[in-house]
């Protein structure tokens, strides 16, 4: 069974993605995803949180911002370290380090509005130190009516990370083709037209899965 198979590592996003607003940059890809794939299926949004500091001042807005998140959406997840942020109030350090990951039980939208509030909190680090995550599934047109009986096998995935100031993005996308032809060269320019991201030829691959459960790679590109 072959496929051709192309994995995007996280990248900052070009064209039209560079614009600054959280909620613009996610009316904007959900708009695309909407008008490019099919079978869309958007996963929970979660809001990502990653800082150090090396200064009291830019501890003390750490330690803020954490309360206010928590205050507003219940606890972080278990990788967030609870006593070093009570140790941090107690004795303000001039290094600080605290990351995890909050799913607000709140509609989307209302999520990159509220980060758009929060601002770029330029006095942390690294930038951004907090972004929405967005998860989607959907399949490439085509990929279900070329490949008869398909389902998980040909879904690709799409993950964004999304703030008031920065966005990144990664794709795996999965295209029922074997080889090069023009069912796949249109799939690909449509698809490529509003991503968001230059989908770089040498990051395509012919996906092959051998007899024994494992996948061998050849560039389809040369």
């Amino acid at each position: 069974m072959a496929d051709i198979y192309y994995e995007l590592t996280k990248q900052r996003t070009s064209q039209s993605l560079r614009m600054k607003g959280a909620r613009k940059a996610y009316d904007y890809l959900l708009s695309f995803l909407e008008g490019h794939t099919d079978n869309l299926t958007l996963g929970r949004v979660s809001i990502e949180y990653f800082v150090w500091t090396e200064s009291q001042n830019s501890t003390k807005v750490a330690l803020e911002t954490e309360a206010r998140l928590i205050n507003d959406f219940g606890a972080f997840d278990k990788d967030y370290d609870a006593q070093r942020a009570a140790d941090a109030k107690v004795h303000m350090p001039q290094y600080y380090r605290q990351f995890g990951s909050i799913e607000p039980a709140i509609p989307a939208t209302e999520v990159m509005d509220y980060l758009d509030r929060l601002g770029p909190l330029r006095e942390l680090h690294p930038r951004p130190p907090i972004d929405a995550l967005i998860r989607a599934t959907f399949y490439i047109p085509g990929a279900r009516d070329f490949y008869p009986g398909t389902d998980e096998h040909m879904m690709s995935r799409m993950l964004a990370w999304l703030s008031p100031n920065s966005n990144a993005v990664t794709y795996s996308l999965h295209f029922p083709y074997e080889n090069l032809s023009s069912e796949f060269e249109h799939a690909k320019q449509k698809f490529e037209s509003g991503c968001g991201v230059k989908l770089e030829d040498k990051y395509f691959y012919i996906r092959t899965k051998k007899p024994n459960g494992k996948y061998t790679f050849k560039k389809l590109y040369r």
